[in-house]
């Protein structure tokens, strides 16, 4: 019986939703990550018309193949992908956006993943 609670208890425990809310980004933070990559950002952003930092929000659909077909915006994309971005919200037009979790995945629908150089310093 004991067996069984505890069973129940643990599916319970794992199934259940959870709804953990990231801390909100200390600026100090995102520019001492984020500003040595403000030269090619802004590249970046005269090539697409999207700017990726500083963040701004969420690219157009129009915007991301460019995004993507542009070697210095994924450059971009790698390092910040590279550089360990806190798990953060800023706010942005009364919503909540996770910068780490927003420019990972255009980093991943571009096909630009975790390099090499981050894997082995792990």
């Amino acid at each position: 019986m004991k067996v069984f609670t505890f069973s129940v208890i643990a599916l319970a425990a794992i199934t259940a939703p959870t709804l953990v809310e990231a801390e909100t980004c200390s600026t100090m933070t995102l520019v001492f990550k984020l500003l040595p990559l403000l030269s090619d950002a802004k590249t970046c952003a005269d090539d697409t018309g999207y700017t990726i930092y500083p963040f701004t929000g969420k690219p157009t659909e129009e915007q991301m193949p460019a995004i993507c077909a542009n070697p210095t915006c994924t450059g971009v994309l790698q390092d910040v992908i590279d550089s360990d971005l806190p798990d953060c919200t800023i706010d942005f037009e009364a919503t909540q956006l996770n910068v780490r979790t927003e420019l990972t995945g255009y980093a991943t629908r571009c096909g630009v993943y975790e390099s090499r150089k981050k894997m082995l310093r792990s």
